[in-house]
């Protein structure tokens, strides 16, 4: 009888390390993998800056401009992992079980459909309307510049997993 006390104990010390790992222990664990991923959604647009500067200046001048697009996407994206990681730490707190998974489940699905939002826009808006050329060309008179912006964002938005899974993933908890 003592045995089983003693592995469900560390079962539930497994099961939720916030309420049993050491502060210090704790917050490294949870805070680098986040801490790594913004870094390397920060240090995109500065590594495409770096290898487009050697294409043309409107290359660059299209990347710089297609900035503020991609911050959108990252904050969209960070917003709801945030969000979620809210719902499932009181969860935990709360030992509710069931509502952890379905804080996870709901997260996921925003961000899914966060993802697709951006994904019909990259390929139904961006691509057959020329919207964001249209849009950059109040803002810069140069017509290649705008349309390298429109191709760069096209591009930017389609692929806008990349923004999403980290965003998700690294302020998850494993569904169990």
């Amino acid at each position: 009888m003592a045995e089983k006390a003693v592995q469900a104990e560390q079962s539930i010390k497994k099961e939720n390390k916030m309420g049993t790992m050491p502060v210090n222990k704790l917050l490294l664990s949870m805070a680098l993998p986040m801490i790594v991923s913004m870094l390397v959604q920060a240090l995109y647009n500065i590594v495409d800056s770096i290898f487009v500067a050697q294409l043309s200046e409107n290359a660059l001048t299209a990347v710089s401009m297609a900035f503020p697009i991609q911050n959108l996407m990252i904050g969209m994206a960070t917003g709801i992992g945030v969000g979620m990681n809210a719902f499932v730490s009181k969860n935990l707190g709360q030992h509710n079980q069931e509502g952890v998974n379905k804080s996870a489940l709901h997260g996921i699905f925003l961000e899914l459909i966060n993802y697709l939002i951006f994904l019909c826009i990259g390929l139904f808006v961006v691509n057959k309307f020329n919207s964001i050329y249209l849009f950059f060309s109040l803002l810069n008179k140069n017509a290649i510049t705008n349309l390298l912006v429109n191709n760069y964002c096209f591009v930017r938005i389609v692929d806008t997993v990349h923004f999403f899974a980290p965003s998700f993933l690294n302020r998850s908890t494993p569904l169990r």
